[in-house]
């Protein structure tokens, strides 16, 4: 077993490239920065994020001055090895040809997704259903993507490492209850992992609650 993320990098950074060229994309890989993170209190399996990182143009470096904003896709840690992060990273990738095509396909606190980034998701051979609360965010391979991840030999093997999430030890997967908050009234209720991966429950009030750890 491989006890080093390098690989998982370094094999998101060539699936991301393969995907640019096959799929026709205006997005440049060189302006993504691909990171593993804890979900938090996100619950995803991943997510786009721009405008996150910093660098310098390799003709500044001298310099000193103009520096080059980049994009981050990241991959949840404790999500790595249950699933196909094939399938997240073509989702981000959606999110981040979107962005770079002054395409809004989220609302503005970048949970919900809307009919643009189905349509962006589905042109990189996705299948995209409505998951509640969070719009057109529930995505799943097809025999599209499926084969395209089968040319490019994607290597999912390597993906064996996943970050323990506290208290989980001795529960059967999905079987402990977690807590969910609502961020507005404070009203509280508890589910099971297995639903928050689906996405996180409304409040009688009209507000996304929000999962704690």
């Amino acid at each position: 077993m491989n006890n080093s993320i390098a690989p998982l990098i370094e094999e998101s950074n060539r699936l991301l490239d393969e995907a640019i060229k096959h799929f026709g994309l205006t997005v440049s890989r060189e302006n993504i920065v691909v990171t593993i993170q804890s979900k938090g209190r996100k619950n995803a399996l991943g997510w786009f994020w721009c405008n996150r990182w910093k660098g310098r143009h390799d003709a500044d470096t001298l310099k000193g001055e103009a520096k080059e904003v980049l994009h981050e896709i990241n991959l949840s840690a404790e999500h790595l090895h249950e699933h196909n992060m094939g399938e997240t990273l073509i989702h981000e990738l959606a999110h981040a040809e979107n962005h770079h095509c002054d395409i809004a396909d989220t609302d503005k606190t970048g949970r919900r997704h809307n009919k643009k980034f189905k349509a962006m998701a589905e042109k990189l051979g996705l299948e995209v259903e409505k998951s509640g609360s969070l719009g057109w965010a529930f995505t799943k391979l097809t025999p599209v993507s499926e084969k395209f991840l089968a040319d490019i030999k994607f290597d999912r093997s390597l993906f064996e490492l996943s970050r323990i999430t506290p208290g989980t030890k001795g529960t059967k997967p999905g079987s402990r209850l977690l807590k969910c908050e609502c961020p507005d009234c404070g009203y509280v209720v508890r589910t099971t992992q297995k639903w928050l991966d689906i996405g996180t429950p409304t409040c009688a009030c009209g507000t996304e609650m929000e999962a704690a750890q």
